[in-house]
């Protein structure tokens, strides 16, 4: 399908946009004309490029042209672009949408991962390519979108439970077509016992609380005994002599593994006292667990011979960072606003003074857009947490330098080198332009942050 705007009509509103952001940078005053504008263009490309009519948007596009990059779309991904783009007043658009969504989920079928597996030849589907599906859901009936929207996530839910549940885990993998069952579970799975615990406080049923705890308890008594949850648990004793399976068992993944581990227990603690100890004793170790001599949080931890190997410091790590942002805010513990900021300062060091670019990797030179706006959120939280201007300041230069450097035709291109501004990557992941939303969503209030339960719910990330 044929866009109505052509590159060069894109390119004229992006450069449009850049100006405007020196002039809100120049006289905050325009601040909250500059957030609508940028909301303004988001919406504007998924209404048009980004969605055929009838459809659901593009997963990739090429940044300078807008041709479509295979064949995904964003059904997966319904937290990252829909809810988001309700909330900045595209409302028609989210309920267009809403219409697919309802009419591709009806009949219960599983959603085939067309991103290859631990078995590469084989199609297959995962629970943890159900969670921003579901949490866009639920995030839809929160925005008052309609009643289907929750009636619809219960039953994701249950489809999950049934289709991928084995030895009181859920299943890495299942075959769509004969149900069968790769004998592993993942840790990024417990999106889905957060998810849980949110539905029973929305229904009133305890029931679905009861399932995250047992869901959570295995990973649990891996944590308490090796500091962090591994990648995998092999269910099938086999399998640990196979070196993919068994490499991915001695080894902890930050993002998103563990820091879904700690959600869960948080989102758990919010009902029980004796959640809150162990999601407090959690936190603690994995926060020491994935530092590195240095301080430095590190992506992976492999276990070795009984040692620690820290591998890969990067800047979506310091999503564990923001946790202890909320985790400070709602205890009241200062020390974990201290070890906040300790995380994310040798990330504002990184900073490149010709761009005002963080690299993903702390050694080195690309950037990665989704990381960036990332950390903007942790930097807006940290100054509703402890008051300090400075951390506000970086994020503003951060969220400009995000559209200034980043910023094409069609979107946000994934990657650029933060020394000259040259781009690495000309795709854009749709999703990565919505998802560029949420801080210029909490800019207006970021003094208040911790007030706007609402709008914290909204921005989180899974």
């Amino acid at each position: 399908m044929a866009s109505a705007h052509s590159p060069s009509d894109l390119d004229r509103q992006l450069q449009e946009l850049r100006s405007a952001l020196t002039a809100a940078r120049a006289e905050p005053g325009q601040m909250p004309a500059l957030c609508e504008s940028i909301a303004a263009w988001v919406g504007g490309l998924f209404t048009d490029p980004y969605t055929p009519a009838g459809e659901l948007p593009w997963f990739e596009v090429e940044g300078q042209t807008g041709a479509r990059v295979g064949a995904k779309d964003l059904l997966p991904e319904l937290d990252d672009y829909l809810p988001l783009l309700a909330a900045c007043g595209h409302r028609a658009f989210a309920l267009e949408q809403g219409a697919i969504v309802r009419r591709t989920l009806v009949g219960g079928r599983l959603i085939a991962n067309p991103d290859p597996g631990l078995l590469p030849w084989i199609t297959r589907s995962n629970p943890f390519y159900y969670t921003d599906l579901i949490l866009g859901l639920l995030a839809c009936h929160r925005l008052g979108l309609g009643g289907w929207w929750l009636e619809t996530a219960r039953d994701q839910v249950d489809t999950v439970l049934r289709r991928f549940s084995a030895h009181g885990l859920l299943v890495k993998e299942v075959h769509p077509g004969s149900g069968l069952k790769l004998p592993v579970s993942e840790s990024n799975s417990l999106g889905l016992a957060e998810i849980l615990v949110e539905l029973g406080q929305l229904t009133g049923d305890h029931g679905y609380v009861a399932t995250a705890e047992r869901l959570v308890g295995p990973w649990l008594e891996v944590a308490e005994r090796e500091g962090a949850v591994p990648q995998l648990l092999i269910l099938n004793p086999a399998l640990a002599l196979v070196p993919r399976f068994a490499a991915r068992r001695r080894r902890a993944l930050l993002y998103k593994h563990n820091l879904m581990f700690l959600n869960a227990l948080w989102a758990l603690a919010g009902g029980e006292a004796r959640w809150k100890d162990v999601a407090t004793r959690c936190s603690e170790r994995v926060c020491e667990h994935f530092a590195g001599p240095d301080g430095v949080l590190h992506y992976v931890v492999v276990q070795e011979r009984g040692r620690r190997h820290h591998l890969r410091p990067t800047l979506k790590c310091t999503l564990l960072a923001e946790l202890l942002c909320d985790v400070a805010v709602a205890l009241g513990r200062e020390g974990y606003l201290t070890r906040a900021a300790e995380l994310v300062e040798p990330w504002l060091a990184a900073r490149h003074p010709l761009t005002g670019l963080i690299p993903y990797d702390l050694d080195g030179r690309a950037s990665d857009v989704d990381a960036l706006t990332d950390f903007a959120v942790t930097l807006l939280k940290l100054h509703a947490a402890n008051r300090q201007p400075a951390y506000a300041s970086a994020a503003r230069d951060l969220m400009a330098a995000i559209i200034v450097h980043h910023g094409a035709p069609y979107g946000l291109v994934r990657a650029v080198d933060v020394t000259t501004g040259q781009r690495l990557d000309h795709h854009v992941e749709t999703r990565h332009v919505s998802l560029a939303l949420k801080p210029w969503l909490l800019l207006p209030h970021a003094a208040d942050l911790y007030a706007r339960r609402d709008l914290l719910t909204l921005v989180r990330d899974r």
